[in-house]
């Protein structure tokens, strides 16, 4: 059993007094995440974003993050390299316009996102109608990245790509005064290098990696992938809502996976709000993904997220709203903390035995 902790706190002032225009509302958000497993693996993530909301009821956001990396975990030493050091950064800016006709909202994005050995560009668009007196929401969204990665040391000229496109479909209703459901169909269709340059796959003959060969892995080039999602929310007296959610997921490499989530919101008073949450996953291992290989296969992987797995989640969240701080106009607290918990039985004690 793998379990990983993560921590979330950050102190945030959000909407501060209203500008005269052309801005109106300006406001923001800053903040820092930890992340640590039991396999010595770190992550500091801190964050902020501003936005404002411009003439025509549009908002426009900009945001930054970064990811501070340190780790020693089973996923480095499968790699051959020693402890690692890493920062990840992110910058992006988002632009939504409401009711540009009525019940019509537009959203459109750009992230870019950068390391010593891959970079990343992404965009997003979004449209969303409500229907029959906001008795039905339908929404439409595209997203799409071209990404590139290489290894240390190469010149960026050597780097592969890998192009991502996703395609979401959402309906949402309402279903009495207290509940809504909503349906999310997603597909996602990606091309090029899906492996990772540095994870080194062993070809053994024996009883251990004694004589093995270390090869690259290699996984095809393509991947077709497809999601349903059902989700119900419901109001449960006057404090509490509630979230249940069903999701199976499918792809083209043989991978099946079930994943069930509950989350509950409490208003304890007006200014403070506790969420608790869980999450269960089972996922069924790639087609081609094997605890051992004993020939030089055209395609082998050691990515544990392609071996079969199941993972669960718990948390709280406590939300509190500080009021106004001297010219800002509210002030928000909020702090979680969760607990991951997974099992990789291939990946944790592979089969090298041929019985």
């Amino acid at each position: 059993m793998r379990v990983e902790i993560s921590v979330m706190a950050f102190f945030a002032a959000v909407t501060a007094a209203a500008a005269p225009p052309p801005l109106s509302s300006p406001h923001g958000d800053a903040g820092v995440a930890l992340f640590a497993d039991d396999h010595e693996t770190t992550v500091i993530t801190p964050y902020g974003s501003v936005s404002a909301t411009l003439p025509g009821r549009t908002d426009l956001t900009a945001a930054w993050k970064a990811d501070v990396i340190t780790s020693a975990s089973v996923d480095v030493i499968t790699a051959a390299t020693a402890n690692m050091e890493e920062v990840r950064q992110e910058v992006g800016v988002t632009a939504k316009r409401r009711a540009t006709v009525a019940g019509l909202d537009l959203d459109l994005g750009y992230v870019y996102s950068f390391e010593r050995d891959a970079d990343s560009h992404v965009v997003n668009a979004g449209v969303r109608r409500e229907l029959f007196g906001k008795n039905l929401e339908v929404g439409l969204r595209y997203g799409g990245s071209l990404n590139r990665f290489g290894v240390l040391g190469e010149p960026a000229s050597r780097w592969r790509s890998l192009a991502i496109h996703n395609l979401e479909v959402a309906l949402a209703t309402v279903i009495d005064k207290r509940t809504t459901a909503e349906v999310v169909g997603s597909a996602f269709f990606s091309a090029g290098f899906h492996a990772n340059p540095y994870r080194r796959v062993p070809i053994v003959r024996g009883a251990d990696l004694i004589g093995a060969s270390w090869l690259g892995e290699s996984v095809p080039d393509d991947r077709l992938r497809g999601a349903a999602t059902l989700r119900l929310r419901r109001a449960l007296g006057r404090r509490w809502v509630t979230t249940l959610e069903y999701r199976l997921y499918a792809d083209d490499w043989g991978v099946i996976a079930h994943t069930e989530s509950l989350e509950a919101v409490c208003d304890v008073t007006p200014r403070l709000s506790v969420r608790l949450r869980e999450r269960a996953a089972y996922e069924g291992g790639a087609s081609f993904y094997r605890a051992r290989y004993e020939e030089d296969a055209t395609l082998r992987t050691r990515d544990r997220r392609l071996s079969p797995h199941l993972s669960w989640l718990g948390g709280v969240a406590l939300m509190w709203n500080l009021g106004s701080l001297g010219p800002i106009g509210s002030v928000d607290l909020h702090a979680s903390a969760d607990a991951i918990a997974w099992r990789y039985d291939d990946f944790l004690s592979p089969s090298l035995s041929s019985t």
